[in-house]
């Protein structure tokens, strides 16, 4: 895990949705599935400050889904700035456990 620390692991339900035109006009509609994911977060660095952020998604159904998102202070700062949202850095850490409880 290249120095990160697992801070956060949960089953989470989410309802996966795939909005791709060309499925949509093949099936007459959007696909979506109910699952539930193992949500994992880790940091490196300190909690409090992390150098850096990931969220990692996984399923038990299928052993090839995975999804990693990392977020550093520079890539944090351009989500934030992009989606307009508030939250600092230093926050981001302590929002993610909230969104996933």
């Amino acid at each position: 895990m290249h120095n990160f620390r697992l801070v956060y692991e949960r089953k989470c339900p989410v309802t996966l949705l795939l909005r791709d035109m060309e499925v949509i006009a093949k099936v007459g509609q959007e696909v979506q599935e109910e699952e539930e994911l193992i949500v994992k977060l880790l940091v490196r660095g300190p909690d409090d400050n992390p150098d850096m952020v990931r969220i990692e998604l996984l399923s038990q159904n299928d052993y090839f889904f995975m999804y990693e998102h990392n977020a550093d202070f520079w890539a944090y700062q351009n989500m934030r700035d992009r989606q307009k949202l508030k939250p600092e850095y230093n926050e981001y850490l302590t929002i993610l456990i909230k969104l996933f409880n």
